[in-house]
């Protein structure tokens, strides 16, 4: 299993320090996000159980592009369990890191890593019961050859998923091989009106492998170290915010 990143923003640096130190106090001891109800008619059961989040506050050894420190969080999310008795609501615990920037060109920016997207998604919505208001991000691909060119400039394209495709027939397409930039019939999609909305980018010289898709979630199918793997998307968020490539989007 690999690691699931998504990037977050704030209106500010300013903004971002004083939701992160608001985040820290509630999160300290246990704070209730939200509920879920355990029913179930076999048992006569029907009792509502609170979804949690803490945290932990950690120092980094590296500094510069990263923030002196990262916070180690448990979120409980809600989850279906089947059984022959039926179904039940119960909850599990995700591990998620979340790291901010120091570097001045993105240090309104933070990072929530985990296994998948659930612990995430949970940590996003416990921002926003806290009013927090951060602003997930949604990277816009453009239309076009442009926006191969982008890719092009992050590493090869192994995989790339068209939307929107102008014909009578096709309206979306999935292509995968070596070198997908060279491929006419993906520059023939894009070129007639066909919207890149993700893709599969292999990064040769740092032996990564990334799945970047419009919602702003960035997934590695190498699971490498979260600050590793945080100073690394830093060039990659770089990049993208000189291309202006970024957009902000609601939770």
């Amino acid at each position: 299993m690999g690691v699931f990143a998504q990037l977050i923003s704030f209106r500010n640096a300013q903004a971002k320090l004083d939701a992160l130190r608001e985040f820290e106090r509630l999160t300290l001891k246990s704070f209730t996000y939200g509920t879920i109800r355990l029913y179930n008619e076999y048992y006569k059961l029907d009792v509502e159980i609170k979804l949690l989040i803490k945290s932990a506050k950690q120092q980094m050894y590296m500094k510069g592009v990263l923030a002196p420190e990262y916070f180690d969080v448990d979120v409980e999310v809600p989850v279906e369990h089947i059984s022959l008795q039926g179904i039940w609501q119960v909850k599990e615990k995700k591990k998620v890191y979340l790291y901010h920037y120091a570097d001045p060109d993105i240090e309104n920016y933070c990072i929530a890593f985990s296994d998948g997207e659930r612990g995430v998604r949970a940590l996003l919505k416990a921002f926003e019961v806290m009013s927090l208001r951060p602003q997930p991000l949604r990277i816009s691909i453009p239309h076009g050859i442009r926006g191969l060119k982008v890719l092009e400039e992050l590493g090869i394209i192994k995989r790339a998923y068209v939307r929107r495709i102008m014909d009578t027939y096709v309206k979306g397409a999935q292509l995968y091989g070596e070198e997908l930039q060279r491929s006419d019939i993906l520059h023939g999609l894009v070129s007639r009106g066909g919207k890149l909305t993700a893709a599969v980018i292999q990064i040769p010289d740092k032996n990564m492998v990334l799945i970047l898709s419009e919602r702003g979630s960035i997934y590695s199918q190498r699971k490498i170290p979260h600050s590793q793997f945080a100073l690394e998307l830093a060039e990659i968020l770089k990049l993208l915010k000189s291309k202006n490539l970024i957009r902000s989007s609601t939770i």
